[in-house]
């Protein structure tokens, strides 16, 4: 993908990179062949409606997706049943505990939720990323320099524009907290990244610093929640985004945003469950384009 646009010196980083990614990776993680990506695209786009405040009006197109992820699904156990491999499909498919396997319905809803899950997120977060780079060169100039930066970099990237800004909870039972009652039964929006910028917890907490988390007894970001609820997900999205923000630092040095183009940065309503850039121009240094 850095192959087709490096030489260019400019290009939408959504359209190029951010959006051919997961279902890449999905694919190789779940163990699809690489030739299914594009439709793996697909289905993300239409199953990530679910989440869309219109969603009413998408539930034909959903339910028609989720058939046919659930056909390709079942083929591919059967293909892959008696000849496994080490993909995360494969290791369910032989997963057993006291005798007791996954149903292939539960195996299908696994990846369902996986390409859910693990699919506009990723993206965006990474969208997210290289937009914040782009405001803060002088990160991007380190993380070139210094490769072994990128995993505090991540951290630093989720504290500071996560993808996603609230969580749902239930309340099980009464919970007094800070002189507030919230009652069982009661449905609660926790916005995570009210706590990303407690000046208590962070030090300079509205500057964006790569080196941050490499400090010592620093509390960690809640962007994938905390405790026994957290993000499945979330060791696969950080592979994800160290690995392409290692490669695209090295790769696309003086990244900024392109502002000769017109049409410009354009971003998911922010009104969804996820947030961030869906269009993003941007510009680099090459050694055959002057920028």
């Amino acid at each position: 993908m850095i192959d087709n646009i490096e030489g260019r010196g400019h290009a939408d980083l959504v359209a190029e990179i951010a959006v051919p990614l997961p279902p890449r990776v999905m694919c190789v993680w779940l163990g699809f062949p690489e030739s299914a990506a594009a439709q793996m695209s697909e289905w993300a786009d239409v199953l990530g409606m679910v989440m869309s405040i219109d969603v009413r009006k998408h539930l034909a197109q959903i339910e028609a997706t989720m058939n046919e992820v659930t056909d390709y699904v079942l083929a591919r156990i059967e293909q892959l049943r008696g000849n496994e491999g080490d993909d995360t499909l494969s290791i369910l498919i032989r997963a057993e505990e006291e005798g007791d396997r996954l149903s292939n319905q539960e195996m299908v809803n696994l990846v369902l939720l996986s390409i859910v899950a693990g699919s506009d997120t990723t993206r965006l977060q990474l969208a997210n990323a290289l937009w914040l780079f782009a405001h803060h060169p002088d990160q991007w100039a380190a993380l070139a320099q210094d490769p072994t930066l990128v995993s505090a970099a991540v951290e630093e990237i989720l504290r500071f524009r996560p993808v996603t800004f609230k969580s749902l909870r239930y309340t099980r039972e009464d919970i007094e907290y800070n002189d507030v009652l919230l009652p069982k039964g009661l449905f609660v929006e926790v916005i995570n990244p009210g706590a990303h910028f407690d000046h208590s917890v962070y030090a300079n907490p509205y500057e964006f610093d790569i080196r941050r988390f490499g400090e010592k007894r620093i509390r960690p970001q809640l962007t994938f929640g905390a405790g026994p609820h957290q993000c499945a997900g979330q060791f696969l999205a950080r592979a994800e985004l160290e690995e392409a923000l290692t490669l695209l630092s090295q790769r696309l040095p003086n990244l900024r945003i392109d502002d000769t183009d017109q049409q410009g940065v354009q971003w998911k309503p922010p009104f969804g469950a996820v947030q961030g850039p869906t269009r993003l121009p941007m510009r680099w240094a090459t050694s055959a384009v002057t920028v």
